[in-house]
């Protein structure tokens, strides 16, 4: 972490393989690392460099971010998990395979995209795809969400598009 102010740096967390991830905590005090063993942390910026979380997921932790509730998000391998402050297992799994990329729309689902294209939707209460699309040209890489149910994705070849939330 560098401190604007005075350009110092300070070591908050050590995983044993590349970071893939990080994450910021809306209010500032949170980050989480995710490496390309599958390794995450939360740390907690004001309390030092011991993590207050720290789990593994199948495969690299691919991205990770805070929820609006304060849980962590990753996803890996297998899907999406969930992990609630201070739990050492995910308290849910979204299944997708090869799971790279996810947003929260608005109404608090999840969009989630695979390595192949295949874009899935979750109701976050259940484990149960509610909507899925294959997207094939471009493969897509990255999916974020828009205004109104759109989904823009972006590929790593410069292509994107357009897409209804499923």
């Amino acid at each position: 972490v560098y401190d604007q102010r005075s350009g110092a740096a300070t070591t908050v967390c050590r995983l044993t393989e590349s970071i893939r991830t990080l994450g910021l905590a809306a209010d500032g005090r949170h980050l989480v690392a995710g490496d390309n063993g599958g390794r995450f942390q939360v740390i907690d910026l004001e309390g030092g460099t011991q993590p207050v979380l720290s789990a593994q997921v199948a495969g690299p932790a691919y991205r990770a971010r805070f929820d609006t509730d304060g849980s962590v998000l990753v996803t890996s391998a297998d899907g999406l998990r969930r992990y609630r402050p201070g739990a050492m297992l995910p308290t849910a799994v979204y299944p997708c395979d090869d799971a790279r990329w996810f947003d929260v729309l608005p109404d608090g689902r999840f969009a989630v995209l695979g390595l192949h294209g295949l874009l899935k939707l979750f109701d976050p209460g259940s484990p149960h795809c509610v909507g899925e699309r294959e997207i094939d040209d471009p493969r897509p890489h990255r999916v974020v969400f828009g205004a109104g149910d759109r989904l823009f994705t972006g590929s790593g070849d410069g292509g994107g598009g357009r897409f209804s939330a499923c």
